[in-house]
């Protein structure tokens, strides 16, 4: 099954230095339902990696939503999502209606285990104006869900949660959200392609990563979860030239892996967007990747995810004297 708003990917090395990032990530909560052995979130030592428990409040939203608006105008997409699970905020469907009525993204996009999509989140999930609600399935059965995501749910209620917005979507004439059922790609993918292909109204494949740790520490967690993923040998990675992500604390990264915060380019609560977006961290960071390749910086040298991007968002064929340059010929930025 296609992905919709993906084919219109833009060949990265053409346009970097990007103007604005093409997708914002906005973290409601780092908080989560599931312990998944594959997620940082499952840690015991988690909590005082992050520095605590957080959940973005309605007008701290507003602010950075506003600001969002005057600097960017209006990026590709937004996301509602980085670690935690959205639903665990009350406030997410108004968080999604405000960017919504503010015509701040070409899509707003919700990442979902699904243990929150109940059926008192219905309505409210078609009045926010969502159009991407992706649920990610684990495991295949109520065993491998269980040994997956080590939580209280059940495996068979997730599906059912799904199917029970879909219809209710369906009975109420709309076609948004486009419901997505994200999956690992191993060795029982078909099984579940067969439970979820005559339920949601896309399925797409994901790959594991080791969220920047040593190799190996979450990917052999899950057998064969890569399969169907032939790695490519990129020395660039391109997340950092199209991506922002606001930290449910409104720290900034440069990357959505960053859950150490250990690529923290500016602080929301400091400072506007686009001072972070064009600051000399993030200038530094991009600067140093095309330069030395992502290994050379010690928080992304045991990341395997430029290893499955994309061949568009390759900047392999992007020299550091060609980013300085088109900095000062297109925006009169010198960053020497």
């Amino acid at each position: 099954m296609k992905k919709t708003y993906s084919q219109e990917r833009i060949t990265l090395k053409d346009h970097v230095p990007l103007e604005k990032p093409l997708s914002i990530f906005i973290e409601p909560t780092n908080v989560c339902t599931f312990q998944c052995v594959f997620c940082p979130i499952g840690l015991e030592n988690y909590k005082t990696e992050v520095g605590g428990k957080f959940y973005l409040n309605l007008k701290m939203f507003k602010k950075i939503i506003m600001m969002i608006k005057d600097d960017f105008e209006k990026v590709k997409r937004l996301n509602f999502y980085v670690l935690g699970e959205p639903f665990a905020n009350k406030n997410i469907f108004e968080f999604v209606k405000i960017a919504k009525d503010l015509d701040i993204a070409e899509n707003l996009v919700i990442v979902t285990n699904g243990s929150l999509l109940s059926k008192d989140k219905y309505q409210k999930i078609l009045d926010s104006g969502l159009d991407f609600l992706v649920i990610s399935i684990y495991g295949h059965n109520e065993e491998s869900f269980k040994e997956l995501t080590r939580s209280k749910y059940s495996f068979v209620q997730i599906i059912k949660n799904v199917g029970g917005f879909i219809s209710f979507r369906n009975a109420n004439n709309k076609e948004k959200p486009v419901v997505v059922a994200s999956i690992f790609f191993d060795n029982n993918t078909y099984r579940l392609i067969e439970i979820l292909e005559n339920i949601v109204d896309e399925i797409w494949t994901q790959h594991i990563i080791d969220w920047m740790e040593e190799e190996g520490k979450f990917t052999s967690k899950v057998q064969n979860a890569n399969l169907g993923f032939p790695k490519q040998n990129f020395k660039t990675c391109g997340a950092a030239f199209y991506q922002m992500v606001i930290h449910s604390d409104l720290k900034v990264s440069i990357c959505c892996n960053d859950w150490k915060k250990r690529l923290v380019i500016g602080d929301l609560r400091l400072e506007r967007p686009r001072e972070i977006w064009n600051g000399q961290k993030a200038t530094w960071i991009r600067r140093a990747i095309l330069k030395n390749g992502y290994k050379a910086i010690e928080a992304c040298k045991h990341c395997i995810t430029p290893q499955f991007q994309s061949q568009k968002d390759s900047l392999d064929d992007v020299s550091e004297d060609t980013f300085l340059k088109r900095l000062k010929e297109w925006y009169n930025i010198n960053a020497d």
